[in-house]
């Protein structure tokens, strides 16, 4: 595959039949450098009009060929950090629901959608109509109705975030997400659902949540209490429920790797520092860690710290590319 041929397929050059190719290759590829590459150069070669429009057909395909663009990957590449916020506006597909119909039928007037999202290496805290907050982990999109919020207090969240929900026993406050979901009355907890984990997490700290999870065709409904948290594995549906009592919700800046594979470690070290981390090294890539880091450390230190043993080979190519062998 060429970078000719990525940019023959995306301005419609080719053949029916070399197209159907092409959508094979896209789906199996879809973090591939040389797309990466090849779109960072066509965005280029656009004014302001034609990028939004590339843009919003790359997330058309990804929505047509049933996969989910990488908007949570590292903002390093142009093309990511803008499909970020083109994604917000499309996060209905993102995360498996059509917003516009259920804002439709909600509310006469028609839905008045809040968009909010985060690049890699960034948070943000919202402030809902409620009085809730929702702290957004790096590289998240949420989206709600603000017309609609007082009566059915809906959100949409793709990635993660730290949440306090106020008290309304008439109105659950729901946190929908790809392929799960959770409904609290007023708690503080923290939820994870990135499509490139292995696992959707959710850590409650006060009140009591109640998490519908539906991977793998394998339909779960679940209730936590204080002191525990509960991890679904995305392939299988599969679920472990841990003991955390005595562990507070975390700042921004500290991490609590929970039983935690490395590529997921890998995978949130690298949103919240905006780094590219890459595991070369199959035998410790799905190796679980069970640490915590609450003081502030830097990438390098957390990467020593869980190398305490010395069976990787952690290597800084620059500030912000490691390769662990």
């Amino acid at each position: 595959m060429t970078s000719d041929d990525i940019k023959s397929w995306f301005y419609g050059e080719c053949s029916a039949e070399r197209r159907a190719e092409m959508e094979d290759w896209f789906v199996a590829n879809i973090d591939s450098p040389l797309l990466d590459a090849t779109l960072n150069e066509i965005l280029k070669s656009c004014d302001k009009a034609d990028r939004e429009r590339t843009l919003k057909a790359f997330l058309d395909t990804c929505h047509r060929l049933g996969i989910e663009p990488p908007v949570h990957r590292s903002s390093k590449n142009a093309w990511r950090i803008a499909l970020g916020g083109m994604a917000a506006a499309l996060v209905g597909f993102v995360i498996g629901v059509s917003i516009q119909s259920i804002g439709d039928s909600a509310h006469k007037g028609g839905p008045e959608w809040v968009e909010v999202y985060t690049n890699a290496g960034t948070t943000n805290t919202v402030l809902l109509p409620d009085s809730s907050s929702l702290r957004l982990s790096p590289a998240s999109v949420l989206i709600y109705d603000s017309a609609t919020f007082a009566e059915c207090r809906e959100v949409y969240l793709h990635g993660g975030a730290y949440a306090e929900i106020t008290r309304d026993s008439e109105h659950p406050f729901v946190i929908k997400s790809n392929q799960a979901s959770i409904a609290v009355l007023g708690t503080r907890f923290d939820f994870s659902n990135y499509t490139d984990d292995t696992e959707m997490e959710v850590r409650l700290y006060e009140g009591k949540v109640t998490v519908l999870s539906g991977f793998a065709e394998t339909t779960d409904t679940l209730n936590l209490i204080p002191g525990e948290v509960i991890k679904v594995d995305r392939k299988t549906g599969h679920h472990n429920i841990f003991d955390i009592r005595g562990l507070e919700s975390h700042s921004t800046g500290s991490f609590h790797f929970i039983n935690k594979e490395l590529c997921d470690i890998a995978n949130e070290l690298s949103r919240y520092f905006d780094a590219d981390i890459l595991i070369e090294n199959e035998d410790v890539k799905h190796r679980k860690f069970y640490a915590i880091f609450a003081n502030g450390e830097s990438l390098p230190q957390i990467l020593d710290g869980l190398n305490a043993s010395g069976q990787m080979d952690v290597s800084f190519l620059d500030s912000n590319t490691v390769i662990i062998r």
